[in-house]
Order: structure tokens, then C-alpha cells, then sequence
């Protein structure tokens, strides 16, 4: 069997798969094509809620509870959320996760945030935390939290 096909085949089948979006979006929702810094992929609603997607480095290897605190303690004393709940999560392929929701008011009107984030360390790749935020009016956005989770699960 001749190799060839395969070595040129290989290079676009992986920039293919690296072009697909790394969750599937609430019903409803589209695809920016220009997300607002610092999300490689970012979705919005016709009423403006967000969820965002990216991946920041992981160097010190910290773990769920690590991050559990250090993302609660950023939003809650330094930014004045309100922790609402805190939850483990798992995608539909297996990554452990956690979730944690706060709320929060600015100029009389209610917000609601939801963070869900996945250490993990790529095939030949260093340590990663894969981050979810969605964020909207609470008003909004709350009735839609359960489609926004199954985003989140499908996360590949």
C-alpha cells in the first residue's frame, strides 16, 4: 500500500477537525464569527446572553478544588458576586468538571454567571483548563440555564 495519500490526507483531515466548534449551542443560539477577546469561540442569543469558550494554561497542574477556590474567591471578593451554587459536571465524553453560578446587580438589574471549567492535558501538550462562561440578564438567561448545561456537556 502506497503511504502518500495518507501523508497528504493527514494534515487536512487535522486542520478539519480543528476547525469544528467544541460545543454544540443552546437551540437558538449562533456562532460569533469574530469573538470578543478572550474566547476562541463565542455564542450569543437573539437576547443577548453569552457563553464563551477558551483555554488558558494550566502550568501548575492545579486540580478541580484548586480552581474551585481561586474562581470563587476572584468573582466573590474581588468582583462582588454572590456564589449561588456549586457543582461537579461531566461532559458527554467523560471530562470531569465543575460548575459554579453566581449572581450579581449592576445599575438595578440582576445578572446571572455561569462558569464551568475541565483540566486537562492535550496528546503532546502541556496541562490545560478548558473555561465555559455564560452571562447574561437573570431574567433571561436563568429559564435557559438547562440548555446552556447541555452546551456545556457537549463539550469536545
Amino acid at each position: 500500500m502506497n503511504a502518500r495519500p495518507l501523508t497528504v490526507l493527514a494534515p487536512l483531515l487535522l486542520a478539519l477537525a480543528s476547525c469544528r466548534a467544541p460545543v454544540s449551542p443552546p437551540a437558538g443560539w449562533i456562532e460569533l464569527s469574530v469573538p470578543a477577546f478572550p474566547y476562541e469561540y463565542q455564542y450569543v442569543s437573539a437576547d443577548d446572553s453569552r457563553l464563551g469558550y477558551r483555554v488558558v494554561p494550566n502550568d501548575g497542574e492545579g486540580d478541580l478544588g484548586f480552581w474551585c477556590r481561586s474562581i470563587q474567591n476572584q468573582l466573590t471578593l474581588n468582583r462582588g458576586y454572590e456564589l449561588v451554587s456549586m457543582s461537579d459536571v461531566e461532559t458527554e465524553g467523560g471530562m470531569a468538571g465543575k460548575e459554579l453560578l453566581f449572581r450579581t446587580s449592576a445599575k438595578g438589574v440582576d445578572y446571572v454567571y455561569l462558569v464551568a471549567f475541565f483540566p486537562f492535558t492535550p496528546f503532546l501538550g502541556s496541562p490545560k483548563l478548558a473555561l465555559l462562561e455564560a452571562g447574561g440578564e437573570r431574567s433571561i438567561l436563568e429559564p435557559e440555564l438547562d440548555a446552556v448545561r447541555a452546551a456545556i456537556r457537549s463539550l469536545r
